[in-house]
């Protein structure tokens, strides 16, 4: 109504002015269907007002109900850019849109790589992430450092994102899920060991190291901890902020928000 575009005139009105090429909207969908209608009425009207400045980065959650789960996946997932989600949510997905039922021979990478989405889709777990590019990540990402070297930028986008998770669940203490930028990467530089079989029994369903991921897939095997399972509450959404925040950061003046 009235009241509801107002508010987004009142959201739109506090950004910044069409020399910033791109405006990102981070949401996670809700579990109440009445929330998930309203986000989804918010999504629109914000994106009939930003058009193509509109950067949309969904992360998503357990979906715990069939229908709810149809909806954020036609409506909002269908129209997102930038996707990340876990293993067991890439699962489900894949299951959505499989018309052959669940299929346990498929690894999740592969199930990553069908997923039809046109976005940058990204799956993580405590023994890594994974990337596929489903678009053309170029319409989503303007940094200078990403068009001098777009592989360079991506696979360390990625291995930040995932250390900086792994580095919060190895001290296992505030300071490092409020990790800076310039500590996780010194943490990252002196990673040595890092959980290669673990990741690809977990994205492969194999330990053989000389197995290939799909095609084009940008992939990174967390550093070991000592207590990875006790204190791994809240990773997911640490990877989730790091990698958006590293994936869109700015390469000059006016490039992002």
């Amino acid at each position: 109504g009235v009241g509801f575009s107002s508010f987004v005139n009142h959201i739109c009105a506090g950004l910044p002015g069409p020399n910033f090429k791109r405006i990102v909207v981070a949401i996670t969908p809700p579990y109440d269907e009445k929330e998930l209608d309203a986000l989804i009425r918010l999504m629109d009207e914000i994106r009939s007002k930003l058009g193509d400045r509109l950067v949309v980065f969904v992360g998503t959650n357990k979906f715990r109900d069939e229908s709810v789960a149809r909806k954020v996946t036609y409506q909002l997932l269908s129209k997102a850019d930038i996707i990340s989600m876990n293993r067991d949510e890439a699962r489900y997905l894949h299951k959505l849109y499989s018309l052959k039922g669940v299929d346990e021979s498929k690894t999740i990478a592969q199930k990553v790589r069908e997923l039809p989405f046109r976005a940058i889709k990204v799956c993580h777990s405590s023994h890594g992430a994974i990337m596929d590019l489903g678009c053309m990540p170029e319409h989503i990402v303007t940094s200078k450092k990403f068009n001098e070297n777009p592989a360079e930028f991506l696979e360390e986008t990625l291995t930040l994102a995932a250390d900086g998770a792994t580095y919060a669940v190895a001290t296992n203490a505030e300071l490092g899920r409020s990790a800076t930028e310039a500590m996780i990467r010194v943490y990252s530089r002196h990673v040595e060991s890092r959980e290669t079989e673990l990741f690809r029994s977990a994205f492969l369903h194999t330990s053989n190291l000389a197995e290939a991921m799909p095609p084009g897939m940008i992939w990174v095997a967390s550093g070991q901890v000592q207590h990875q399972v006790s204190s791994i509450t809240g990773a997911g959404a640490i990877f989730d902020s790091l990698f958006l925040s590293f994936l869109m950061r700015t390469g000059g003046p006016n490039e992002h928000v």
